[in-house]
């Protein structure tokens, strides 16, 4: 490894791979019912501790438009994602496109039959292939991509005239630009350019859980350095950014549809200026067959058949309701915690409806407990009791129109 003394620049590599520098090279060749199946050998160790020389290489044609790379040790078993992925025995005959591999130094060449455009190549960088140290390389087609998550970032990534790293590590971290969130999700989209304008899409999705570094290089390139695991890459060729996400979903299933609530139909009162909005959002959040508002319906109802003095006439009625006002203080207590968990406690006190439930939940919470010890009727407490009427109030946070 070569390395030059200059100032850093952000991103930016202070070393590099002379064209000489120790690779692997193809020993068997042999085809498969998948595909090929390669065993390429290093003769000579480098610079990283405890590197396996020995590696198996599995070229699998899985569909027209996916293909799949895995790279890994030829003697020892390393984890894999515990991922349930497609399982294809059988080669694929005709596909969108075409591999070809270099025997000396080792490398593989995806294009688009149609157009010729490169959709993988590793002969811009050795692989290094070592115990806690993986890195392998393609060019891309034009430097314009999409994904790469879970990092706060502009949706297109433009590398034209900048190197960027990207930090993949499982964590809990605040929204920051440039730093990675929660989640390992090396998934990309890159874009293929003919007269500065798109033509085709295709994707990559490297299947590999530990921690990881994405570098991107104006070439344009990208670099993928893990500490563990195998090379078990997917290439999916579109043509379409739509079709990409089609065949990347047939890989990892489809992501769990989002609650209508959560797109902020619930809580966004600033585009609700027109009544029919609001009639229509209305709509769409009691759409469910058990609503957040049926419920608190139902608790109030049950909270004043509960002071009815008719009520205590009938022991078995009485005793039904008791349960039910059990379990509401039970459902709204979890959904004040949670609230307050997704707030905060100072935030979520802001808002004076918040205040109100938060007080009705109290009373709601002490009369249970007065109740539990059969001490609601002391004189003393009987107040309380009367509080808990108030906990009808609580519906009447759904309705904007009547907030004050």
């Amino acid at each position: 490894m070569l390395c030059r003394i200059l100032y850093k620049i952000e991103n930016v590599p202070w070393c590099y791979y002379p064209r000489d520098f120790p690779t692997y090279q193809i020993k068997t060749n042999e085809s498969t019912d998948f595909g090929q199946r390669l065993t390429i050998v290093k003769q000579q160790s480098i610079y990283k501790p405890n590197e396996i020389l020995n590696l198996t290489v599995d070229l699998l044609y899985e569909t027209a438009q996916r293909f799949r790379l895995r790279i890994y040790d030829s003697t020892k078993k390393r984890f894999e994602v515990p991922l349930q992925v497609p399982v294809i025995k059988t080669k694929v005959n005709v596909t969108d496109y075409e591999v070809s591999i270099s025997q000396v130094p080792f490398a593989i060449l995806v294009k688009r039959k149609s157009t010729g455009v490169t959709l993988f190549d590793s002969s811009v960088s050795p692989l290094i292939y070592a115990n806690q140290f993986i890195k392998f390389s393609s060019r891309l087609s034009s430097p314009f991509l999409y994904g790469l998550g879970e990092h706060r970032q502009p949706l297109l990534i433009n590398i034209t005239n900048e190197w960027r790293k990207l930090t993949f590590w499982t964590r809990d971290f605040p929204p920051v630009q440039h730093v990675n969130l929660y989640g390992v999700h090396p998934f990309h989209i890159n874009v293929e350019m003919k007269n500065n304008s798109p033509t085709n899409f295709h994707g990559h999705f490297f299947l590999n859980s530990n921690a990881m570094d994405i570098d991107l290089q104006p070439l344009p390139a990208i670099t993928y350095t893990t500490i563990g695991g195998i090379i078990a890459l997917f290439l999916f060729t579109g043509p379409s950014a739509q079709d990409i996400i089609q065949q990347y979903w047939d890989v990892i299933g489809k992501p769990t549809m989002p609650p209508y609530w959560s797109l902020g139909k619930e809580t966004n009162n600033n585009d609700n200026h027109k009544s029919n909005h609001t009639i229509d959002s209305s709509q769409s959040n009691n759409h469910g067959k058990y609503s957040q508002s049926s419920l608190k319906d139902l608790a109030s109802s049950t909270t004043l058949a509960l002071e009815d003095i008719n009520t205590r006439q009938q022991p078995t009625f009485s005793y039904v309701l008791a349960i039910f006002d059990k379990m509401f203080t039970v459902i709204f207590t979890i959904e004040l915690i949670l609230k307050w968990f997704a707030y905060g406690i100072t935030n979520y006190l802001k808002n004076g409806w918040n205040k109100l439930d938060f007080i009705i939940v109290v009373v709601s919470v002490l009369g249970t407990v007065l109740d539990l010890f059969d001490v609601a009727d002391i004189p003393a407490f009987k107040s309380m009791r009367t509080l808990r009427a108030l906990r009808p109030l609580k519906a009447l946070s759904r309705f904007e129109g009547i907030r004050v």
